[in-house]
């Protein structure tokens, strides 16, 4: 059985027989972590011009350069799906963002809330975590991690044409697999802090004429769990639309 190729996700335009001299984290990332020298074969990817098989020309300890060398996947529209979640505490909130990639989320939008753990916001942190989980999944593209604003501030912008899944611990929400059967698809969800929503966030949230709460059972959830649990909903229904196209 052939050996899997790793991937690589760079910043740069691809193009076949081109020669490409990556960043430093780029070379490191293909040298130490990965362990590639001279002559090995990958896969390199930037989320615009597909996937391509390349070849280590020369390494130094300051720079690696790549051949490029053949098209192997085009490039597809990834269908959009928006996580709006308060930070977590940086375990678990690196947790999510891995798992949420390999979920098929495009857009990450961290929100401020009264019981948001996760204040000291490591932008850069998260986005090597999101690059890398992109990569070992196999994806085409790398999700968008937006600057963190503040609940009341982004929900008040927010295209009111787009729904927003809210997961709500309280009585009464509707039951998100059910909601998940019918012909729209709802893609953008949005995850409480632990502890949930300050009850002034709530009766903001009420006012939104896009917001539709949802249950995901009797259980109590964290809130890496949560979202977690809806992403997979989504995804199984985004795959199984994609599979009928």
């Amino acid at each position: 059985m052939p050996r899997k190729l790793a991937r690589l996700f760079v910043e740069s335009e691809l193009f076949q027989g081109q020669r490409l001299s990556l960043d430093l984290r780029e070379s490191h990332y293909l040298g130490n972590v990965l362990r590639l020298t001279s002559g090995d074969a990958f896969l390199i990817f930037n989320g615009r011009d597909g996937e391509w098989v390349a070849e280590v020309a020369q390494t130094t300890k300051k720079q690696t350069n790549v051949n490029v060398k053949e098209l192997v996947r085009s490039q597809k529209d990834d269908f959009p799906v928006a996580l709006l979640f308060s930070p977590l505490k940086a375990g678990p909130l690196g947790f999510l963002m891995e798992k949420a990639t390999e979920l098929g989320v495009t857009d990450f939008y961290p929100l401020w809330t009264t019981r948001t753990q996760g204040r000291d916001f490591r932008h850069e942190r998260y986005l090597s975590i999101i690059r890398e989980a992109s990569e070992q999944s196999e994806r085409m593209s790398v999700p968008f991690l937006h600057k963190p604003l503040f609940l009341d501030k982004l929900l008040t912008q927010w295209d009111r044409e787009k729904e927003l899944l809210i997961c709500d611990e309280r009585p009464g929400g509707q039951n998100l697999f059910d909601l998940l059967q019918g012909e729209n698809v709802m893609n953008s969800v949005v995850i409480g802090p632990e502890g949930g929503f300050s009850p002034e966030e709530f009766e903001f949230l009420d006012r939104l004429p896009n917001a539709i709460f949802v249950s995901l059972g009797q259980n109590v959830l964290r809130a890496e769990t949560a979202a977690l649990s809806a992403l997979s909903l989504l995804h199984s229904k985004i795959s199984w639309m994609q599979g009928l196209s």
